[in-house]
């Protein structure tokens, strides 16, 4: 099952491009994994064929064929599918599970339309986003042309993420040595390796259900990359380093 308003999630200007990302990213028989992938970035309005509850913190949502979901996600050991009531810079990492028999109920859903000013007009508008130090002007154009793929849309402000304060400690880290994208020697604090020249900070995680931050950049590169992995594991949320206080957003694995 796919959404009603598939068209908001795609860029219909481009055929081709539809026809990739609906066979990439979503599935017309995988009513689980599409709300997971597309409840990343969405929030989704689901229709069920009776009156269906959900819990919201510490009380339950009335009986209602209509629910609007913050978001959705998979369960990091059971890989059952949860949705959440809020959003973080760390993603949906906690929710509620679904109840017996409430998925078999759904009959239709549809992303919520974030409006106009979720949407930049124009590259110069979207490049004002980016601070040069940490990314080219030619990258910032092939970001524009491109689309993301985690949603595979075009990207929008809410891609844009504000840096938590774990985050920005591994940023002050990282500032103290780095020069810019465009340096053309390695600066003090790179080290020489197989891969080349390149500068590392990070934050590890406080808790066993904290994050490991990194921000790191290759000497030569067009871009400063900033990551957030579950504790003392390889997968998590990674983007771009935009500002000393903000990322933009490109995947989750």
């Amino acid at each position: 099952m796919l959404p009603d308003n598939i068209g908001i999630a795609l860029d219909f200007k481009d055929e081709s491009r539809k026809k990739d990302v609906l066979e990439s990213v979503l599935h017309p028989h995988d009513l689980e994994g599409n709300l997971a992938r597309l409840g990343r970035a969405w929030k989704i309005r689901v229709q069920f064929s009776d009156p269906v509850q959900f819990r919201k913190g510490r009380r339950m949502s009335p009986l209602d064929k209509v629910h609007t979901f913050c978001g959705f996600f998979r369960g990091s050991e059971s890989g059952i599918l949860c949705y959440t009531t809020h959003r973080s810079e760390y993603g949906s990492v906690s929710g509620y599970h679904f109840y017996p028999g409430q998925l078999e109920k759904i009959v239709a859903y549809s992303l919520i339309d974030r409006g106009a000013h979720q949407h930049f007009s124009s590259l110069e508008q979207f490049a004002k986003r980016f601070d040069t130090k940490f990314i080219t002007k030619e990258y910032i154009e092939k970001l524009w042309d491109g689309t993301s793929s985690q949603h595979g849309g075009k990207y929008q402000r809410s891609d844009f993420r504000r840096i938590g304060k774990k985050g920005l400690k591994a940023v002050e880290k990282f500032m103290y040595h780095f020069k810019g994208v465009e340096a053309k020697e390695p600066p003090e604090g790179y080290s020489n390796s197989e891969y080349g020249f390149a500068l590392r900070a990070e934050e590890r995680a406080w808790s066993n259900n904290g994050r490991d931050i990194s921000v790191s950049h290759s000497l030569g590169r067009e871009v400063v990359h900033y990551s957030s992995e579950y504790a003392g594991c390889g997968n998590g949320r990674y983007g771009l380093l935009v500002t000393e206080k903000t990322f933009l957003w490109l995947e989750d694995d």
